[in-house]
């Protein structure tokens, strides 16, 4: 049965394979195990290949499964009107349709599919879930989570921690003034030009959490907004700031347990309708600790505690759902010159985060960084062999190995052989400088 692009209806005459097909794409896309007896029905050709193709990628977890056939449907466009149409019976079963629960039990099989957590920063958030920055005011906490995740919005390394990259959508329940200048100096840190922030999106006010009827327009209004440009929870990690919890939850008692419960779910809700991160950012008490009642750090999945000792930001983790909490680790904020010719002027400098180690006040690029840690895994590697590896594990091409391996050198961040040792015809190998190596703790 051929198939071509625009056509409408592939199963003319042919209604127990339209049917089979369907219950194929629900069992599917809803990670379950597809029926022998639907299977058996789908002739070959391109129905065969969509199957084959959905059923690879189901192991990769139910979001994986949902993109293939998104991406099936734009060559195949009938598969959008099939999968609207109601489903019908069971294939030998006739006026019986498969109950949908409300309140299914799944087996072994379905937790084993299900997505794995990832980190979004490496022993910082994940990938999924929602977290914590808490601190006092002027403690850079708003500083370190914006830089944080705009390197996951420009897919590069946060304080050299591999990050994976997402959409940030950014709530500016305050400060929105402030968020032109400090993206605008993160973007000239790392050579970014500003047109070229695609994964980014800010709401100028905040958002109420403790308003249920809010949280749904604001999720189905986001959604609609995303979707616009392509940015759907099976295409990106998307991921959502709110700054600040106070701001976000107007008029609530902090201290009451129901009230924080309501806040909660809002914020599982937002996780669960994009598959994504919500990060949130809070204030201490008065004794220093997380600010309102304990079930607020009971339903995240990590707390971060943010404190400032002059350019150093301290980070210590407080909780880190189904690991052990990360080692502490330090930051550096540096203020970064936006118009020398003003300077005094409001927003002629912006904060910027730096490793604490950093000598300098630009960032090494992504593809170097990743270079220097292919060569730290192996202590010593001739220029060949190091860029095997660099091919294998960041798909870097040969062009862009050599390119880099001479800026490498001339930033003095590896030991590179002699011009003589290589003319020589030896076999020469290319290690860390001590200043490469300090680059990567």
């Amino acid at each position: 049965m051929a198939i071509g692009k625009d056509m409408s209806s592939p199963f003319e005459n042919a209604p127990a394979i339209e049917q089979a097909m369907q219950w194929l794409i629900e069992d599917l896309l809803t990670n379950r195990d597809p029926s022998p007896g639907d299977l058996a029905t789908i002739p070959g050709g391109i129905l065969t290949e969509i199957i084959q193709a959905l059923q690879e990628a189901q192991p990769k977890g139910e979001v994986k499964t949902r993109h293939a056939f998104n991406t099936l449907c734009t060559t195949h466009n009938w598969l959008k009107d099939l999968r609207a149409k109601p489903l019908p019976p069971r294939q030998g079963e006739q006026g019986k349709e498969r109950k949908q629960y409300q309140y299914p039990l799944q087996t072994l099989d379905y937790f084993k599919k299900k997505p794995k957590r990832e980190w979004g920063v490496d022993q910082v958030i994940f990938d999924r879930g929602s977290s914590i920055f808490v601190g006092d005011s002027g403690s850079g906490k708003s500083t370190f989570v914006l830089d944080m995740f705009l390197s996951r919005a420009c897919d590069v390394f946060f304080v050299n921690k591999t990050t994976k990259p997402a959409f940030l959508v950014w709530i500016a329940g305050e400060s929105a003034d402030e968020l032109y200048p400090r993206i605008k100096a993160f973007l000239a840190c790392h050579s970014i030009p500003e047109e070229e922030l695609k994964n980014f999106l800010g709401l100028d006010g905040p958002m109420p959490f403790n308003d249920i009827a809010e949280v749904v327009t604001f999720t189905d209004e986001v959604k609609e907004q995303l979707a616009t440009i392509g940015v759907t929870p099976e295409t990106h990690s998307i991921a959502f700031v709110f700054d600040t919890y106070a701001k976000c939850t107007p008029g609530a008692d902090e201290n009451s347990t129901q009230e924080t419960k309501i806040i909660t779910a809002s914020i599982d809700a937002i996780v669960r309708d994009f598959s994504s991160h919500v990060a949130i950012i809070h204030h201490v008490n008065a004794q220093g600790k997380l600010r309102g009642n304990g079930t607020f750090k009971a339903s995240v999945d990590t707390v971060w505690h943010v404190a400032k000792d002059g350019s150093k930001i301290h980070l210590h983790c407080l909780k880190m759902r189904g690991t052990k909490e990360p080692d502490d680790f330090d930051v550096e904020s540096r203020s970064i010159i936006l118009d020398e010719h003003n300077l005094g002027a409001p927003d002629s400098t912006a904060p910027v985060i730096f490793p604490s180690n950093a000598s300098a006040e630009s960032f090494i690029p992504k593809v170097q960084m990743q270079m220097l840690q292919a060569l730290d895994s192996k202590s010593q590697l001739t220029s060949g062999d190091w860029q095997k590896l660099c091919e294998e594990q960041h798909d870097i091409s040969r062009p862009t190995f050599h390119r880099h391996l001479k800026l490498l050198a001339k930033e003095d961040l590896i030991n590179a052989p002699a011009d003589a040792e290589k003319e020589q015809g030896k076999k020469v190998y290319y290690s860390l400088s001590p200043k490469g190596a300090l680059l990567l703790v």
